[in-house]
């Protein structure tokens, strides 16, 4: 026979509907291992983001601290990270979003080349606003460009301002070191060019091709903030209008 006690015990008594549908979504959810990047809701005023964007695996390192409209897009931010480091264009790039459940980077946002030409389907950096992708400081985003290359950077926000209704759209504040040769290899690449530009100093030749003449030229250390922000500025009145799809 069973007690009272036990038939009133809530461990045996039927889920009532409202518990089902907790439980039916529970099931459906993904698993923390399984969960992405969630974009956050565009920030309802423009605020001034304050990153800083490092080339990685850089020493001594390369950097560039920015004041950027936080309801700039993604493809804009494309834009600004090719004139603050010098990059000419001519290769691909992507945005990798982090996601905080499984601590690495692990979704891509699309260019206009990937839509348009390799017939991807997903989040396209050109209708995802910065503040959907950084919203605290220390959010991070990884940018990469020139796949063969593989210039890899990676974006902090640093400070959350109010925004200024004069700013800029975006400004560069403060930063170190010359950007790397485009097609010098990369990271190893880089270190290679740089033993063979201080030997070729040395040997006081004239330069006699077009590596001699880039060798000859570069300045590791030079930075030019003012040649940037000048820049920055002509790119402000287009829109940050990106030339190619890419």
């Amino acid at each position: 026979m069973t007690s009272s006690k036990s038939a009133r015990d809530p461990r045996t008594a039927p889920l009532t509907n409202a518990q089902l549908r907790a439980f039916v979504r529970a099931l459906a959810a993904p698993a923390p291992w399984q969960a992405g990047p969630t974009l956050r809701r565009p920030l309802p005023q423009r605020k001034e983001y304050v990153v800083r964007i490092d080339l990685m695996d850089m020493k001594p390192p390369i950097w560039r601290r920015l004041a950027l409209a936080s309801d700039l897009t993604m493809e804009q931010v494309h834009a600004v990270i090719q004139v603050v480091f010098g990059w000419d264009g001519g290769h691909l790039h992507c945005f990798d979003l982090w996601s905080p459940i499984r601590q690495m980077y692990c979704e891509r946002l699309l260019t206009a080349y990937d839509i348009e030409q390799e017939g991807e389907t997903g989040l396209g950096e050109a209708d995802v606003r910065l503040s959907q992708v950084l919203v605290s400081p220390g959010d991070k985003v990884s940018y990469t460009y020139d796949f063969g290359d593989d210039w890899r950077h990676h974006i902090r926000l640093e400070k959350v301002n109010d925004w200024l209704p004069a700013a800029p759209l975006a400004h560069c504040l403060t930063g170190k070191r010359a950007t790397p040769p485009e097609d010098c290899g990369g990271v190893p690449g880089f270190e290679s060019f740089l033993q063979n530009r201080a030997a070729f100093a040395q040997s006081g030749k004239e330069p006699d091709d077009e590596w001699e003449w880039t060798m000859a030229e570069f300045d590791p250390a030079e930075f030019d903030i003012a040649v940037i922000n000048h820049t920055l500025a002509a790119a402000a009145e287009n829109g940050f209008a990106v030339e190619v799809p890419w």
